[in-house]
This record gives structure tokens, sequence and C-alpha cells, in this order.
């Protein structure tokens, strides 16, 4: 019984570290068509998510126009994975 717990202790105490993150990255364009102005913006966020964040104007509208899966821990600040589609630099 001794020899389960000490397993049951040691796989809880393992298992964080052997977890792996991963999160996705959009392209999102966002276009005001009443300025005839479109721009592009590298986002965690999904087309839903995004505008509950960032205020966008009543004339804007926003579309997805690429998404990716990067592999890791994004907090911290960190840059946002590149695009694995992108021709290295």
């Amino acid at each position: 019984m001794r020899d389960l717990l000490t397993a049951i202790l040691l796989l809880a105490y393992l298992a964080p570290s052997l977890a792996y993150a991963e999160y996705r990255v959009y392209l999102l364009a966002i276009t005001d068509p009443a300025l005839n102005q479109t721009r592009t913006v590298l986002s965690t966020l999904d087309d839903i998510q995004y505008p509950g964040y960032y205020h966008l104007k009543k004339s804007e509208s926003i579309v997805i126009q690429d998404t990716w899966m990067c592999w890791g821990r994004q907090g911290d600040f960190k840059k946002l994975c590149p695009n694995p589609k992108d021709p290295p630099q």
C-alpha cells in the first residue's frame, strides 16, 4: 500500500513537467470601409474574442486571414511564434 501511495505522489509531482502547452495564433484583418483602410494584427484571440478585448469602430469588420498552432508557453510577454508557412528569414 505504501508503494502505491509513493507511486501516486511521484506521478502527481512529475505530471506537470510532462505536460505540454500549446496555443493558436491568428492573423486578423480589420477593415474599415468608411475610411478604405485595412490593418493586420497577430493575436492569440480569434475574430470573435478580439472585439471583446480591443475596441473596434462600428464600421470595422474583422476576419481571420491565417492561423497556426504554437507549442510551449506563451506567458510572460513572450513573442508569438512565427508562421511555419512563411519562408525562413
